[in-house]
């Protein structure tokens, strides 16, 4: 894989974060750890893991994306619903929570890769002609509603057919993925996630929309219009449109967390197969993601066959000794590639562009 688009990803999860980053900065450790700590507690209620996620920083995306949202609140509601869904669900009928997790979680980490791939199909078609815009915009939308968001909406339907005071207790386990965001739009707290944020079309709607061409540009009054359902239809304009695309973004962070908090906090109850593809680009999102949390710049990478040189910045020119204790939360990230066969090395410069630190990982060395 070519350097720069693992640059790209890595740069853009930089920026992700770097709210969070800010906030970290203006707090001293102890107060952002308690922060971080309270929020996460919300909805896992297992101390244990919540101390692991803020020390490790692999869910510092999760964490920044909820307090970014504090002024929506259906995103943290609906979240939080399902969490304690699940919870309840797992204490009531543990066998079936298990099969649920176990089966479907593979879709739901193999569509963290088409959703990588779909950043990377965006940022390769660049034009000023608002019909082609279009037409590439739905076409990615149709593509990440179906690969993407569809296998969370199925992870989350199941677990809700077993969660005894659910709405959806009781119902059918298979379904198709349209039937099953109608079923989840029965639930007060799906509403604004499922349909209200897409100008009051279901996400189900909005694939038809894009898979079957159900929408037409109209150069003359720049305006879109779209068919669906039994002869229901909506017109927009390409700010509505991208308006739609950003909120996609968002419901993806939603149904991400949705699904990895509770698993989290029973992790010990599943067996998930470990040897699960994790892609670079997941593995450089989560590295950006740690990066900025910490206080560097990602400067780029340095690729020979299996030996790579990962360069970051300090930005704020702390001691060479500091990076031994900000090793630990680029860990994961590492020995993730160490899994796939890299030999990884960071290497840490100072604002001056100087380097002044190396750690070497070999892939004997780590185990």
């Amino acid at each position: 894989m070519k350097s720069e688009h693992l640059e790209r990803i890595t740069s853009s999860s930089v920026i992700e974060v770097e709210e969070l980053a800010r906030l970290r900065d203006s707090m001293c450790e102890e107060d952002f750890y308690l922060m971080a700590q309270q929020e996460l507690s919300r909805y896992i209620h297992n101390s244990e893991v919540v101390s692991m996620m803020i020390n490790t920083s692999n869910n510092a995306y999760e964490l920044s994306r909820l307090l970014q949202m504090k002024g929506r609140g259906w995103y943290s509601v609906a979240i939080l619903s399902f969490c304690n869904m699940f919870r309840e669900a797992i204490k009531s009928n543990r066998a079936a929570v298990i099969d649920i997790v176990e089966g479907e979680y593979p879709s739901v980490h193999a569509s963290l890769a088409n959703y990588h791939d779909s950043y990377f199909l965006q940022n390769q078609y660049q034009s000023d002609n608002p019909r082609h815009i279009v037409r590439a915009y739905f076409r990615m939308m149709g593509d990440t509603i179906e690969s993407v968001h569809f296998p969370h909406v199925q992870f989350i339907y199941k677990i809700m057919t077993v969660a005894p005071s659910s709405p959806l207790h009781g119902r059918p386990m298979k379904i198709s993925n349209g039937k099953a965001v109608s079923e989840l739009l029965k639930h007060d707290n799906f509403i604004d996630p499922f349909k209200e944020i897409f100008h009051g079309v279901s996400l189900n709607q909005w694939r038809n929309i894009s898979n079957h061409s159900s929408y037409r540009y109209e150069k003359k009054t720049d305006l879109i219009h779209c068919k669906y359902g039994n002869e229901d239809s909506i017109i927009l304009s390409l700010e509505d449109l991208e308006n739609a695309m950003v909120n996609l973004d968002i419901l993806q962070a939603m149904l991400k967390t949705c699904v990895e908090f509770p698993i989290l906090e029973f992790m010990r109850e599943f067996n998930l197969l470990s040897d699960m593809e994790v892609t670079e680009e997941s593995i450089f999102s989560q590295l950006g993601n740690s990066i900025s949390l910490h206080g560097y710049k990602f400067k780029g990478i340095q690729k020979n066959n299996i030996d790579w040189v990962i360069q970051i910045e300090d930005c704020r020119n702390r001691d060479p000794d500091t990076f031994v204790k900000d090793l630990q939360a680029f860990l994961h990230p590492l020995l993730l590639l160490r899994r796939n066969g890299i030999n990884a090395e960071i290497e840490f410069f100072n604002t001056s562009g100087k380097s002044v630190k190396r750690f070497f990982f070999k892939i004997k060395d780590i185990n």
